[in-house]
């Protein structure tokens, strides 16, 4: 089968298998024959939505720092989380927790 309204010369769908699922984020790998033939292998990576709080004050912002493993370093962000579930409620709604326990549900 081909991806829908790809296209012309796009790859061909083969397979697609899920490979990894937590609560932050899904891994699919998708099988794929490319037009000249060859065959090939992509890691597709959903996430659920998120919302990220840029908290001002005065003349700056707040940050967070986090250590990041696939880098191996730590690095200043602002907060964010995602929702396990679809969002039930706007981006202007914002953390209902208050941006407690960012980095995750």
């Amino acid at each position: 089968m081909t991806a829908p309204g790809g296209p012309v010369g796009a790859p061909e769908l083969l397979e697609s298998r899920l490979a990894y699922r937590n609560p932050w984020m899904t891994v699919r790998e998708a099988g794929l024959r490319r037009p000249d033939g060859s065959d090939g292998l992509y890691g597709v990576v959903d996430k659920p939505d998120f919302v990220l709080i840029v908290p001002r004050e005065r003349d700056g912002f707040h940050l967070v720092e986090q250590y990041r493993y696939p880098v191996g370093s730590r690095f200043w962000e602002f907060p964010q989380r995602s929702w396990p579930e679809p969002a039930k409620t706007s981006a202007a709604d914002g953390d209902p927790d208050g941006a407690a326990g960012t980095g995750g549900p």
